[in-house]
C-alpha cells in the first residue's frame, strides 16, 4: 500500500455522457482484470452506478483484478464549473477526497471514506501507469475519458492533509492580502 495525493483543477463540460468520467486512475487495462487497482470517478446521468446521483464523486477499487467495488463520497460537482479536486490515499483502504468550487468561490470540502477493498499500487515506478482523464492507461484499451478540462496536476508521494494541498486562495483571502499590501506600501512611503 502506498500513500500519495493527486491534485488537479477540473471542469467537466457536461454530466450527460453514456459512461462515467474518470479524473485519475491506476487501472492498466479495462479488459485485463489482473492490472486493475483504483480510480476516482464522477457519475454521469446516463449510468446506474451504485445508486449514486449525477455528478457524485466515487472511488472504484479492485485488489484482485476481478471484482470491482464502488465507494461513494458525499461530494458532487456540477457541469461547466471550475473545481479544485484532490485524492489523498493514506494507506490501506482510507481515502480523503477534497473539493472546492472555484467558479462560485466555494469553501474547501472533504470526505474521508473507507473502501471495501485495500487500495494498492504506487503512482510512479510501477507496471500499472498512473492515468489522468480516463480509466485505464493502456493507449489501445482505455475508456471513460474526461469530457472537459484537467489542469494544474500535482502528484505527491505522501498523503497530504488540508494544510499541504495546492489550493488557489479564496477571494476573501486574496482581498485581505491586497488590503495588507496597500497598507504596507502606504506605511513604507510615510517612513
Amino acid at each position: 500500500t502506498t500513500n500519495f495525493t493527486a491534485e488537479a483543477q477540473v471542469n467537466l463540460l457536461n454530466t450527460n455522457g453514456s459512461t462515467n468520467y474518470y479524473v485519475f486512475s491506476l487501472w492498466q487495462s479495462v479488459s485485463s482484470g489482473s492490472a486493475r487497482r483504483w480510480a476516482l470517478g464522477v457519475k454521469s446521468s446516463a449510468t446506474s452506478t451504485g445508486g449514486f446521483s449525477t455528478g457524485q464523486l466515487f472511488i472504484l477499487t479492485s485488489t484482485t483484478g476481478g471484482d470491482t467495488k464502488l465507494t461513494g463520497t458525499g461530494l458532487s460537482i456540477e457541469a461547466d464549473k471550475d473545481y479544485y479536486l484532490a485524492l489523498s490515499m493514506s494507506g490501506g483502504n482510507n481515502a480523503t477526497v477534497y473539493l472546492q468550487n472555484l467558479t462560485d468561490s466555494g469553501t474547501l470540502q472533504s470526505d474521508t471514506v473507507t473502501t471495501d477493498t485495500i487500495i494498492s499500487g504506487a503512482v510512479t515506478g510501477t507496471a500499472n501507469p498512473f492515468a489522468v482523464g480516463r480509466l485505464g492507461s493502456n493507449t489501445s484499451n482505455h475508456s471513460n475519458e474526461w469530457a472537459g478540462i484537467i489542469d494544474e496536476v500535482r502528484i505527491s508521494d505522501v498523503a497530504l492533509d488540508e494544510t499541504g494541498l495546492l489550493l488557489v486562495p479564496e477571494p476573501a483571502s486574496m482581498a485581505l492580502l491586497a488590503v495588507g499590501g496597500l497598507l504596507l506600501r502606504h506605511r513604507t512611503r510615510r517612513a
